[in-house]
Protein backbone atom coordinates (compact mmCIF):
# COMPACT_ATOMS: atom_id res chain seq x y z
CA UNK A 1 0.00 0.00 0.00
CA UNK A 2 1.10 3.28 -0.82
CA UNK A 3 1.84 6.25 1.31
CA UNK A 4 -0.59 8.70 1.86
CA UNK A 5 0.10 12.68 1.97
CA UNK A 6 -2.76 13.26 4.18
CA UNK A 7 -1.54 17.12 4.86
CA UNK A 8 -1.53 18.08 1.48
CA UNK A 9 -4.99 16.54 0.28
CA UNK A 10 -5.95 18.36 3.38
CA UNK A 11 -4.52 21.49 2.24
CA UNK A 12 -6.04 21.54 -0.76
CA UNK A 13 -9.95 20.90 -0.16
CA UNK A 14 -12.05 22.85 -1.73
CA UNK A 15 -13.61 24.09 1.89
CA UNK A 16 -12.42 25.70 5.05
CA UNK A 17 -11.09 23.34 7.09
CA UNK A 18 -9.58 23.40 10.93
CA UNK A 19 -8.69 20.79 13.52
CA UNK A 20 -9.08 20.72 16.92
CA UNK A 21 -7.30 19.27 19.86
CA UNK A 22 -10.58 18.70 22.01
CA UNK A 23 -8.24 17.03 24.83
CA UNK A 24 -6.49 19.71 25.36
CA UNK A 25 -8.61 23.23 27.46
CA UNK A 26 -9.88 25.63 25.23
CA UNK A 27 -10.25 23.50 22.05
CA UNK A 28 -6.99 24.17 21.07
CA UNK A 29 -6.63 24.28 16.66
CA UNK A 30 -4.13 22.38 15.40
CA UNK A 31 -4.22 22.82 11.90
CA UNK A 32 -6.19 24.42 9.37
CA UNK A 33 -5.99 24.74 5.52
CA UNK A 34 -5.46 27.90 3.36
CA UNK A 35 -9.26 28.41 2.26
CA UNK A 36 -9.75 28.96 6.44
CA UNK A 37 -6.89 31.56 7.05
CA UNK A 38 -8.46 33.68 3.94
CA UNK A 39 -12.06 33.32 5.84
CA UNK A 40 -10.89 34.38 8.90
CA UNK A 41 -8.56 37.15 7.66
CA UNK A 42 -5.80 35.80 10.39
CA UNK A 43 -2.55 34.27 9.61
CA UNK A 44 -1.68 30.59 10.49
CA UNK A 45 0.65 32.01 13.48
CA UNK A 46 -2.92 33.54 14.82
CA UNK A 47 -4.96 30.21 15.07
CA UNK A 48 -2.69 27.32 15.27
CA UNK A 49 -1.99 26.16 18.68
CA UNK A 50 -4.00 28.67 20.26
CA UNK A 51 -7.94 28.22 21.37
CA UNK A 52 -11.20 28.66 19.82
CA UNK A 53 -12.12 31.57 21.96
CA UNK A 54 -8.59 33.17 22.42
CA UNK A 55 -8.43 34.05 18.74
CA UNK A 56 -12.44 34.76 18.63
CA UNK A 57 -13.52 35.42 21.57
CA UNK A 58 -17.09 35.99 22.71
CA UNK A 59 -18.39 39.60 21.12
CA UNK A 60 -22.08 38.93 22.84
CA UNK A 61 -23.62 41.96 24.35
CA UNK A 62 -23.98 39.72 27.09
CA UNK A 63 -20.12 39.12 27.00
CA UNK A 64 -19.54 43.14 26.64
CA UNK A 65 -22.20 43.51 29.97
CA UNK A 66 -20.96 41.15 32.21
CA UNK A 67 -17.29 39.87 30.97
CA UNK A 68 -18.95 36.61 30.43
CA UNK A 69 -19.74 34.10 27.57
Amino acid sequence: MKNIDYKSIFSILPERYVVFDVTKPGFRMIAANEHYFSVTNKPESEIIGKGLFEVFPDTSDLAKKTGKG
